[in-house]
């Protein structure tokens, strides 16, 4: 229960609020819409007054007592803007700098609970003048929402907002977003190498990844083996898929006997003719 001292000191309080609101200007303002609400217990007049002026730039609140706070949103036929608002036995109004010919305020009011220490919802306040000048329109997404085509094979990004006159989200306009043909290339899997071709799918999507067909073209592994680094010397090469590449390292070097030279990373003895190669030379002759 409301004790008579916090009563009267919420009523002197309020008239103050109401005489500021007019020595800051507000009275000598026409309000063509208002509306208010009663938040706290007890008996009384209205906590707080909500006033939309005639020249509909701005949107009042007066608060007659106790601490109020309102999460708003203004519809013209020109934009859509959200704001809060907040006073403790005070006015204070929000203005949008413009002048548009349709205004829809609607608020929803949270009083300050002293005993709690928190908010607690009041109600919503609502205030109109005018109607739409644009038609009813509908929106086409969801703030905030992205999503992908493909043209080719190139990705596009629309994101979804307001980009038009009405006040209803649509999608962007298209943008260029990812080239999949610049991914093609050789790419390893282990020590097993393959070619990748990168396409786009030809659908709508909410990711922004390409896909791709792959190709298998060898295992470096089996490249292993012993290669001659000069005439005389051969060395032992281990390989490994690299960054799509079949690179090596060498783990072991030996050098050919005397009398021996390297060919196809093995040793043989020099100056002797493979009999193959002798019969060859023979039936040719």
């Amino acid at each position: 229960m409301i004790s008579r001292k916090t009563l009267v000191y919420g009523i002197v309080i309020g008239i103050v609020a109401l005489a500021t609101a007019i020595f800051l200007g507000y009275g000598k303002l026409t309000y063509i819409d208002s509306d208010s609400l009663k938040c706290y217990p007890g008996e009384g007049r209205e906590d707080v007054a909500f006033l939309l002026p005639e020249n509909l730039k701005s949107v009042s609140m007066i608060v007659y007592y106790g601490r109020i706070k309102a999460d708003c949103t203004v519809e013209t036929d020109k934009f859509t803007k959200s704001f809060t608002m907040e006073a403790a036995a005070t006015s204070t109004y929000y203005e949008w700098g413009d002048n548009p010919s349709y205004v829809k305020v609607k608020c929803d009011v949270y009083y300050y609970d002293y005993n709690d220490g928190e908010y607690k919802y009041c109600g919503v306040a609502s205030l109109n003048y005018g109607t739409p000048s644009h038609p009813s329109c509908e929106n086409e997404c969801e703030s905030g929402e992205v999503r992908y085509y493909c043209d080719g094979d190139v990705i596009y990004k629309q994101e979804c907002g307001d980009y038009d006159s009405d006040p209803c989200l649509e999608w962007s306009e298209p943008k260029r977003w990812k080239d999949c043909d610049l991914n093609d290339g050789y790419y390893c899997v282990g020590n097993k190498k393959y070619y990748r071709d990168y396409y786009c799918k030809q659908e709508w999507s909410n990711y922004a990844e390409c896909d791709y067909y792959s190709d298998y073209i060898e295992d470096c592994s089996d490249k292993s083996g012993w290669y001659c680094r000069d005439s005389y010397t051969r060395e032992y090469r281990e390989y490994k898929c690299v960054a799509g590449s079949c690179t090596y390292s060498v783990t072991e070097t030996e050098r050919c006997p005397s009398g021996y030279k390297c060919e196809d990373g093995k040793c043989k003895r020099e100056g002797t003719i493979n009999l193959i190669d002798w019969i060859i030379n023979i039936l040719t002759e």
